[in-house]
């Protein structure tokens, strides 16, 4: 799936949004990496995207799992979808 993903071409707001999604669910930990990498690269580059504070901002907006056992039922719920949606994975 890495290979196939372009992080140049990405704009700040899906970097950052790939970052929140692993903060909430712990999945696809080695793409956030590289979107944090990028988002580092750009701001070192001049970019004024202020990561911190939109990664922030969306991550107190979002739900928080209740225990340890809710971000499983999530990916469960949502690979559930994806499997009814799509077919097997």
């Amino acid at each position: 799936m890495l290979n196939q993903i372009n992080i140049e071409k990405l704009s700040n707001e899906s970097l950052a949004a790939q970052v929140v999604v692993f903060r909430l669910l712990g999945i696809n930990k080695d793409l956030s990496i590289l979107c944090m990498e990028e988002l580092v690269k750009r701001k070192q580059l001049g970019d004024t995207f202020d990561y911190d504070s939109w990664i922030k901002i969306e991550l107190e907006k979002s739900p928080k799992p209740e225990s340890t056992e809710e971000p499983n039922k999530m990916i469960n719920m949502l690979q559930g979808i994806l499997k009814s949606k799509l077919g097997s994975l």
